[in-house]
Parts: structure tokens; C-alpha cells; sequence
């Protein structure tokens, strides 16, 4: 096996006009992580997303998306959590 020396190599990245702005927009950019998924909630998303016409990882980024949207934020959150568990302790 031998490996090409690039350094000082003309690379070539194809056409600077068939890249849009928006190809280098954050929400097309991906990354593959592995969860666990409990196996009733994952055939709810497929059945869900069959009925809508699309994938159900994308019916899944489409949920966590709008949970980031409706959320509180993590300081807001966790001043919740924290009263919940003082008040809790206090009954």
C-alpha cells in the first residue's frame, strides 16, 4: 500500500458556483452518534413518520428541534428542578 504525497499538490474542490451559501448551513451538517431507543417509542416514530410521508429520523430531528424551541433555557430549567426538589422536601 502506498500513500500519494499531497504537499504542495493542486487540489481540486469542483466549482466555487455549485456551493450555496446554504450548504454550509449548520442544520446540513450531521454527525452520526448511536443511541438506545426503547423499541415501542421508536415503532411510534415509524409509524408516525410512514403517515406523514417521511423518514423518522427526520420526524426525530424535527421533535428535538421543536423541544429546543419551546425550552426553557438550561439555567431556567434547572432554577425549576431545584425548587421542585427543595419544595419536595419540605412536605
Amino acid at each position: 500500500m502506498s500513500i500519494k504525497k499531497t504537499k504542495g499538490a493542486d487540489i481540486r474542490y469542483g466549482k466555487s458556483d455549485q456551493l450555496k451559501d446554504k450548504d454550509f448551513d449548520s442544520r446540513n451538517v450531521g454527525h452520526r452518534i448511536s443511541i438506545v431507543v426503547p423499541e415501542d417509542v421508536l415503532m411510534a416514530y415509524r409509524q408516525q413518520a410512514t403517515g406523514e410521508g417521511i423518514g423518522y429520523q427526520t420526524l426525530m430531528n424535527r421533535v428535538l428541534r421543536g423541544h429546543l424551541a419551546e425550552g426553557e433555557t438550561l439555567t431556567e430549567r434547572l432554577a425549576r428542578l431545584e425548587r421542585a426538589v427543595f419544595h419536595q422536601g419540605r412536605k
